[in-house]
C-alpha cells in the first residue's frame, strides 16, 4: 500500500471520527446543562439552600480542570519544546518502540494533558460554541498523536518509512500550533498567551 493511499484513508478516517465527536458533544453540552439545572431543582426540592453565591458551573459536568487558562497555556509552553525534541531525536535515531513509548511519557504526556483539559475551561469561561470549537482543536490535536503512534509502530515493523513518520510529526505539530490560536483567541486572553510566549 503507497503511503498517499494510507494517509488519505487516514485522512477520511479522522474526518469521520471528527463528524461523529462533535455531533457527541452538540448532545453533550445540553446534556451536562439539563442535569445542572436537574441537580438545581433537587436541592430546591430537599430544602437545601446554596444561598446567593456564585452557581457552580461544574456541578454534574464530567471533568472538572485543575488549573486556570493561563496555568494551562504555561503548561503547554513549557513541555511543547522538550516534547517535539524528544520526538525528533527518536525519528533522527530511527528509535521507532522508544517514539511509540514516549508518546505516554512527560513531557508529551503533560503536552496531551493540558491540550485535554483546556477546552473544559474554555466551555466554563467563555460559553458553549467557544467550547466546541477548541475541543474540535483538541480533537484534531488527539487523532494526530495517535497517527503518529500508528505510523512509528509501522516503522518498526518495516511497514512504513521515516519519511512517513516525519510528515506525521509534522502534522502533530500543526495541529498543537491552531490548538493554541483556538484556545487563546476563544476569550479575551491573547495578552496572556502573548505575555508567556
Amino acid at each position: 500500500m503507497t503511503s498517499q493511499l494510507r494517509n488519505d484513508r487516514l485522512s477520511l478516517t479522522r474526518r469521520a471520527l471528527l463528524k461523529q465527536q462533535i455531533a457527541s458533544l452538540v448532545v453533550l453540552f445540553p446534556t451536562l446543562t439539563a442535569s445542572h439545572a436537574k441537580a438545581a431543582e433537587d436541592k430546591k426540592f430537599a430544602g437545601i439552600d446554596e444561598g446567593k453565591g456564585e452557581e457552580d458551573v461544574w456541578s454534574g459536568a464530567y471533568v472538572k480542570p485543575a488549573l486556570s487558562r493561563r496555568e494551562y497555556l504555561i503548561m503547554i509552553r513549557r513541555a511543547r519544546g522538550p516534547a517535539f525534541d524528544s520526538i525528533n531525536r527518536d525519528i533522527e535515531m530511527e528509535d521507532w518502540r522508544h517514539l511509540s513509548d514516549s508518546l505516554l511519557l512527560p513531557p508529551v504526556d503533560t503536552l496531551r494533558q493540558a491540550v485535554f483539559f483546556l477546552p473544559w475551561l474554555v466551555t466554563k469561561e467563555d460559553g458553549e460554541s467557544s467550547g466546541i470549537e477548541t475541543q474540535v482543536a483538541y480533537l484534531d490535536f488527539k487523532y494526530c498523536l495517535l497517527d503518529l503512534d500508528k505510523v512509528a509502530l509501522d516503522a518498526l515493523r518495516f511497514e512504513a518509512e521515516k519519511k512517513e513518520v516525519v510528515q506525521a510529526a509534522k502534522a502533530l505539530k500543526v495541529s498543537l500550533e491552531s490548538f493554541l490560536k483556538v484556545a487563546s483567541i476563544a476569550g479575551a486572553y491573547e495578552e496572556a498567551w502573548e505575555s508567556i510566549i
